[in-house]
């Protein structure tokens, strides 16, 4: 019996009035926001003009080429012993450069077989079987290899 409430049903009366007044209220926004913003874009101006005075510039002779004093004779040397038998060792760089280095075409082709871990370290997978490995200057740091 008192399961449903008097006011649960209760039909609304909607109102013309204030659906005119919201529509008109609306209206009049957008339109003062039209008038207000009909001439708010930038004007463009003269482009300003400059003198530009051009100067002609001369440019310096170069000098002729000096003719190149041809390089001594090298002294009677002795023939290098040749690299032992084995692979290189990668040393990581001091200082990472920022960028990447240009390509030297004139350089002969890396030989992947030079890195296999097989054989004498500092030598060459071309290298001699006994050969002798470069002996390293005071000033370079030695490889782990070369160290006991």
């Amino acid at each position: 019996m008192f399961n449903n409430l008097l006011e649960s049903q209760a039909k609304k009366q909607k109102r013309l009035g204030g659906s005119f007044a919201s529509v008109v209220f609306h209206t009049a926004i957008v339109a003062a926001l039209i008038v207000v913003t009909k001439n708010a874009g930038i004007v463009n101006e003269k482009p300003k003009e400059e003198k530009v005075d051009f100067v002609e510039v001369k440019k310096d002779e170069p000098k002729p080429p000096e003719p190149e004093e041809p390089p001594p004779p090298p002294p009677d040397a002795v023939a290098a012993p040749p690299p032992p038998k084995g692979f290189q060792v990668l040393s990581a760089p001091i200082e990472i450069p920022n960028v990447i280095p240009e390509i030297d075409l004139s350089k002969k082709v890396t030989d992947e077989a030079d890195f296999s871990g097989k054989g004498v370290a500092g030598g060459i997978a071309k290298g001699v079987e006994g050969g002798k490995a470069p002996v390293p200057q005071g000033d370079q740091p030695y490889f782990d290899f070369q160290v006991e």
